[in-house]
């Protein structure tokens, strides 16, 4: 059973993991680093937050200044390449 990124990328998650399987000796070499990724993981995780949002915000803002409406919209997202920089707003194809 695949574990939940949310879960996997947890501070206390990734200690469990490197303790585990780290020899006792190397845990100290370790723990500066977890340390450090700890304190800079949550700020990193709410730039991107604000960045998705700016982009969506950007995305509408768009939309709104060609007219388009949200069949037109919904036309887009529906034939858009698999790789678009932001997800599709309505949730579809979200796993």
């Amino acid at each position: 059973m695949p574990i939940e990124r949310e879960r996997l990328f947890r501070p206390d998650v990734i200690h469990q993991h490197l303790t585990a399987f780290a020899l006792p000796e190397r845990i100290g070499a370790v723990r500066p680093k977890l340390t450090h990724w700890a304190r800079t993981i949550e700020p990193a995780r709410q730039l991107v937050t604000e960045s998705m949002t700016l982009a969506r915000q950007l995305s509408d803002l768009v939309n709104e200044a060609y007219g388009l409406t949200p069949d037109e919209v919904n036309l887009l997202w529906d034939t858009a390449p698999p790789r678009m920089p932001i997800s599709d707003p309505r949730g579809v194809g979200q796993s």
